[in-house]
């Protein structure tokens, strides 16, 4: 029995649809934060829970695919400033042009 190597998912994924190794890593990470988040909205929907725990469940997630390989530093860096800016309101102000 093969063992499965997480790390290399990405460039399987790639090798395997023919695209370059960094959008196999985006599409990896696309797919493992998909099937970790989506149950997790449906539990905070039907319970009335907080947007909160999708958001610890994200950086979670992302957390995990910088751990695999699979994104860089950078990428979890830029998400966590920008649900930062979200929640300060200067982001949806910037967005809506007041």
């Amino acid at each position: 029995m093969a063992g499965v190597e997480l790390t290399e998912f990405p460039q399987g994924l790639a090798n395997q649809l023919g695209i370059s190794l960094f959008a196999g890593q985006i599409l990896a990470s696309t797919i493992f934060l998909a099937l970790l988040l989506i149950p997790t909205l449906f539990v905070s929907k039907k319970f009335n829970v907080s947007s909160i725990a999708t958001y610890v469940m994200a950086i979670l997630g992302l957390s995990c695919c910088v751990a695999f390989g699979w994104l860089g530093y950078w990428f979890l860096v830029m998400v966590v400033m920008m649900i930062a800016l979200m929640f300060s309101g200067q982001m949806r102000n910037w967005l809506s042009g007041s």
